[in-house]
């Protein structure tokens, strides 16, 4: 991974070497100084397409400028457009001097060289719209999304609500098949919305045309869910016909998240006094 800070170091000891001031190497890079002060104190990198430019200019070789030839050499296949591409780990390397668009080309550019564990490590660089439509590509098997829940987790923390659950709908299929688990899906919460989580969580509990599970598998997404979520979610659990599939101590787990009348009719529901 690029440290930048030892970038900008490099480009300000190279420019004083060459006795430049920043805004001679503004002018002979074509941008303003602020510029190359930001890139000096590590705030900023040269946009890629730059870098061999700027390494002529101040007499090295990418390598030396970036002080990692790995990282070089990627660089010299995206700048050259080289027909073999790079890996998901040179795009992983080199991802903090990219633009998203760039990143996002790139991935759909090598799409058969890169994981998913490749676009998580990615995911801090890309834009929601990007990562989502990235996401959807790898999952893609046939006409519809296959994997799994957990397949996504690591990304959540970069994606918009809207577009989590677009995904997590699509990899529960249209017909309900299910691969994930509540215990899945208490990860993605804080990252969801009550709304969606409360669906998705009613998606992954349905058989038929009533939940089935029990109490204790919505205590890990308690936190996360508004009170009338949790009491419709609680109250689908118990069963139209009084079937109970729970314990006081499991109401005991959401507690703390529903309000005093729902949870005391809930709780007489459990001990029988319903």
């Amino acid at each position: 991974m690029f440290r930048i800070q030892s970038v900008g170091k490099n480009i300000s000891d190279l420019r004083k070497n060459k006795n430049m001031t920043q805004m001679e190497l503004a002018d002979e890079m074509g941008v303003s100084f602020q510029a190359v002060s930001n890139w000096e104190r590590g705030a900023t990198m040269p946009d890629i397409s730059k870098l061999p430019e700027l390494a002529q200019i101040l007499g090295v070789s990418v390598d030396e400028l970036l002080g990692d030839e790995k990282e070089a050499e990627a660089i010299k296949k995206l700048v050259n457009g080289e027909e073999a591409g790079i890996s998901g780990e040179e795009l992983v390397d080199i991802a903090p001097i990219m633009k998203p668009t760039q990143i996002k080309e790139e991935v759909e550019r090598n799409k058969q060289k890169i994981s998913m564990q490749d676009i998580i490590a990615l995911a801090p660089f890309m834009d929601n719209d990007g990562l989502k439509e990235i996401a959807e590509t790898l999952l893609r098997k046939g006409e519809s999304l296959e994997g799994s829940i957990q397949d996504i987790v690591g990304l959540a923390p970069f994606m918009d609500s809207e577009g989590l659950r677009e995904i997590v709908e699509s990899l529960l299929g249209q017909e309900g098949v299910i691969e994930g688990s509540i215990e899945d899906i208490a990860a993605l919460a804080p990252f969801m919305n009550s709304e969606d989580l409360k669906k998705i969580a009613e998606t992954l509990l349905g058989k038929g045309k009533s939940l089935e599970g029990s109490i204790q598998n919505i205590v890990g997404l308690a936190p996360f869910m508004d009170s009338e979520g949790l009491r419709e979610i609680a109250e689908s659990l118990l069963g139209q016909e009084g079937v109970i599939e729970g314990s006081i101590q499991d109401i005991a787990g959401l507690a703390p998240f529903m309000n005093s009348e729902d949870l005391r009719e809930i709780a007489e529901t459990l001990l029988g006094k319903g």
